[in-house]
């Protein structure tokens, strides 16, 4: 474990990320990603967004692009096979007119994500998935990105011992003045360290949040050992 106040390494680390996806062909994500903010959101992308992260949950991102493609070209609930997803996806058929509305009179970034929490089917980890597509900057704690962070010092005890001292600002320019709850994260949840290292690689590297998010996650998913269920950081 490197010190939270040495970033050297891990903006290496991210450095060498980026440049594997550029090299990859994965430049155009990086773009989209970076581009995209939730002002910009309409109600039918909304929906899209939605419909493809409860598709998506717990299965591979290529059978969730496979799934998702099906469902919006028939629009057929019967495709779904999955009784909660599909659950799911009926109420938003009907609501998601009215959740879109609701979400766009959110004060900020962190109320928006407190939103997107109670719509159904987003837990801890596919709401900041959602959140991140729709626009909102930040990043979806997923596995690799968790083994990222803790590898580089963001672990759960350094987190609670920040929170005791109430020096969120420095990671990631993070306010002592305000709790975690403000920002929209649970103090107990992994979401906050796999947040606060994508926060600090945004603050050296001008990148947005969610696009760091994606450069990590996408250079995991091409490069050994990191593609494998328990690759380790060291080798790359």
């Amino acid at each position: 474990m490197i010190d939270l106040n040495d970033k050297k390494s891990l903006i290496e680390f991210y450095k060498k990320a980026k440049q594997i996806c550029i090299d990859n062909g994965y430049g155009h994500e990086i773009q989209y990603v970076e581009e995209r903010h939730f002002k910009d959101i309409d109600v039918d992308t909304f929906f899209g967004e939605y419909a493809f992260v409860v598709l998506s949950s717990g299965i591979s991102n290529k059978a969730a692009e496979s799934m998702y493609e099906k469902f919006m070209k028939t629009q057929k609930m019967s495709s779904v096979k999955h009784p909660g997803k599909r659950k799911a996806l009926e109420k938003a058929g009907r609501e998601h007119f009215q959740w879109f509305d609701l979400l766009t009179k959110c004060k900020d970034d962190g109320s928006r994500i407190q939103f997107i929490q109670t719509l159904p089917y987003m837990g801890p980890a596919t709401s900041y998935h959602l959140a991140r597509n729709l626009g909102i900057d930040c990043a979806k704690p997923d596995r690799h990105l968790k083994r990222i962070a803790e590898h580089f010092g963001y672990d759960v005890e350094k987190i609670k011992d920040l929170k005791r001292r109430t020096q969120f600002d420095i990671i990631g320019g993070f306010s002592p003045k305000k709790s975690l709850q403000s920002y929209g994260f649970n103090p107990s949840d992994e979401i906050q360290f796999v947040q606060w290292m994508c926060e600090d690689i945004s603050k050296k590297t001008k990148d947005r949040i969610g696009t760091v998010d994606v450069i990590l996650w996408r250079a995991c998913t091409i490069m050994q050992p990191w593609n494998q269920k328990e690759g380790e950081v060291v080798g790359w």
